[in-house]
């Protein structure tokens, strides 16, 4: 592979559809460009996934190929992965295929099928927000860690995904296209409506031009609670803010 096409592209995979296109005719190895992800970090170690795939297209979401990175090396851990995440314990839930597994003991055992490469998992490592294809989109569901579905928080038309708990791991944040326009939503653990958090009102077309329009962000890493009732949300443009209890969302910073 020649120099000019190679491209190493850290991130955080971000979750959220993504639609692959590419030509119709198998591309040649010097046209691929290597990209890298990193999915989950703890200390002394990273989780980071590579795939070689053709510039300015949409890479797979599930065609990573998993490894550990320590100071002593990188170690593989396994294929076609879409994501990936630490838990308290060290071992790693990761998302193959259309599978949520566990890598435990160097052995990969099922958690729950099917899953969507975009999951969350609480501070405490008993609770997984995962997304699932549905009819209409996506749906985001609760398991413990066995894999057994609790509940499903979220449904019906459009996009769910981006799950995140919250500081005290009562409710999940998370993003729905379900009124065509991109949006954040909170979720009560215990069940009920999602709230609506950002873009309430607005609808497609001019609205998402307005000052009032709070874009989704990259991943949710750019996401972040200030204390419990404020959430910070990075954008490359602005940074802003919403506050979890009045539901106001403005723009706490522009950026030229």
């Amino acid at each position: 592979m020649s120099s000019a096409a190679t491209a190493f592209l850290f991130a955080v995979l971000a979750g959220g559809p993504v639609h692959q296109a590419g030509p119709a005719a198998p591309a040649r190895l010097d046209q691929l460009i290597e990209l890298r992800v990193v999915f989950d970090e703890a200390p002394g170690r990273r989780l980071e996934g590579f795939q070689l795939a053709i510039p300015e297209s949409s890479p797979s979401r599930t065609g990573y190929r998993l490894s550990e990175v320590t100071s002593a090396g990188s170690r593989p851990l396994a294929e076609r992965v879409g994501a990936a995440r630490y838990t308290p314990e060290c071992t790693v839930l990761l998302v193959q295929d259309d599978a949520l597994l566990e890598l435990k003991d160097g052995r990969l055992n099922l958690v729950a099928r099917p899953a969507e490469p975009d999951f969350a998992l609480n501070p405490a490592g008993t609770l997984i927000a995962l997304v699932r294809p549905a009819a209409t989109g996506t749906s985001l569901d609760l398991l413990d860690r066995s894999g057994a579905t609790l509940k499903t928080l979220a449904s019906g038309f459009g996009w769910q995904g981006m799950p995140t708990f919250t500081p005290d791991a009562s409710a999940l944040i998370f993003a729905s296209g379900r009124t065509g326009v991109a949006s954040y939503f909170r979720v009560s653990l215990d069940g009920g409506e999602p709230v609506q958090l950002t873009n309430r009102g607005l609808k497609p077309g001019p609205d998402v031009l307005s000052q009032a329009y709070v874009p989704v962000a990259e991943g949710r890493e750019q996401l972040r609670f200030v204390g419990t009732r404020l959430l910070e949300i990075e954008r490359p443009e602005a940074r802003f803010q919403v506050d979890l209890k009045t539901l106001e969302a403005v723009r706490a910073e522009v950026r030229r």
